[in-house]
């Protein structure tokens, strides 16, 4: 078992920096649905949030401390719910201090983003989360269009791309179940059993330093 850190009520170098103490933390989760780049992308740019940029572009101090920690301790991060704008620098950024991170549903209704805009962040070298949710239909989003994540798997590629559940809220199954529904799933729609190995065991070990 591994675990790690969610930033949802501010970026905290401090809060990073005692989590990190902890035998087996192996991620730091940037804000989902306390992010700014999350209620601008759903509509909202006056609404208040979590930034991880400046107005300019940059980003922020106290974030690129937390990355540069993670690179330090090999612990991997995942972006969060945030929009292409904060994404891009971010992304950039982590190539250039050498850290690991993943694209947190970026099929989600709620903070989607392009086929294209996934392709610039794989380049970068990021992971693209493929999830159970959107693809699995349940009472929080009962319409799902399933050949939206084969084809992006397809697109971006097994090698850097991160499977996940992301269920066990009271509106969805629960995570080991949805898992075993999702891999059926993606056996059922063409995905080899070598590239699922790819997505479930080798990628996420990657990403937290466990390879």
């Amino acid at each position: 078992m591994y675990g790690g850190v969610g930033m949802c009520f501010g970026m905290r170098p401090d809060y990073v920096r005692v989590g990190l103490q902890y035998p087996n933390f192996k991620m730091i989760w940037f804000p989902s649905f306390t992010s700014y780049g999350f209620w601008r992308s759903a509509g909202h740019p006056d609404h208040e949030g979590v930034r991880l940029c400046s107005e300019d572009g940059k980003v922020l101090p106290e974030v690129k401390q937390i990355m540069e920690m993670a690179a330090e301790k090999k612990v991997g991060i995942g972006f969060g719910h945030t929009d292409f704008e904060e994404l891009l620098p971010l992304a950039k950024l982590a190539k250039e201090i050498g850290v690991r991170a993943t694209l947190d549903h970026p099929l989600l209704e709620l903070n989607k983003l392009l086929l294209d805009e996934m392709k610039q962040l794989r380049d970068l070298g990021v992971y693209v989360g493929t999830y159970c949710q959107p693809m699995i239909p349940s009472l929080y989003q009962p319409v799902a269009d399933p050949m939206e994540t084969i084809r992006t798997i397809k697109e971006i590629g097994p090698d850097r791309c991160i499977i996940g559940s992301d269920f066990g809220q009271v509106l969805h199954m629960d995570a080991i179940d949805g898992m075993r529904v999702f891999l059926r799933a993606l056996l059922g729609f063409g995905i080899k059993p070598e590239e699922v190995k790819l997505m479930l065991k080798d990628n996420p070990a990657k990403l937290m330093w466990l390879d």
